[in-house]
């Protein structure tokens, strides 16, 4: 567990757990104590997105070309999670900033939920936290978008359509 301060002296914990899914976001964790005492953290849920003089790492996910229901695609598993996300084998862009995700406590402090190096981006189709009123956003930005295949954070790459990807029936 990591706990840091925001510019506010405000606490934000980094339990273990998320220790280990930063960790499949390359290069975060290296900025994420100077990141946090830039922000001013408030409200339940804390989502922002920081941005730096310069170049700090790369992008893990990109811009795809709108995606019908039938189109191809391609998912792969990523390193410590039970559901397919679209994948796209391209290079990554640099990128000057980092997204940080956290919730309030009952202490006045916040757990991390994520933090990556990108841009704003949406829940997965099939994440468990997705809630009914965030699914058709969700699917909206999955349909334009897709993470960044690398074999170091994902598992082997499958064919299959969106539609199937939406449905959870990767076979």
């Amino acid at each position: 567990m990591l706990t840091y301060l925001d510019k506010n002296n405000k606490k934000i914990i980094i339990y273990e757990n998320t220790l280990v899914h930063l960790r499949q976001h390359l290069d975060v964790l290296e900025h994420l104590e100077k990141t946090i005492s830039l922000i001013s953290l408030n409200g339940k849920i804390y989502k922002d997105i920081i941005f730096f003089d310069t170049n700090i790492g790369f992008t893990g996910s990109s811009k795809t070309k709108e995606t019908n229901m039938e189109d191809k695609i391609f998912v792969a598993k990523r390193n410590h999670r039970k559901i397919y996300s679209r994948v796209v084998i391209v290079e990554p862009e640099p990128c000057s900033s980092i997204v940080i995700i956290a919730r309030s406590t009952k202490n006045n402090e916040y757990a991390l939920i994520t933090a990556y190096i990108g841009t704003l981006s949406e829940k997965e189709i099939n994440d468990k936290n997705l809630r009914p009123h965030e699914r058709e956003t969700s699917i909206n930005f999955w349909k334009n978008n897709a993470l960044i295949y690398d074999e170091k954070l994902f598992g082997t790459i499958k064919e299959t359509t969106f539609e199937n990807l939406l449905n959870n029936k990767i076979t």
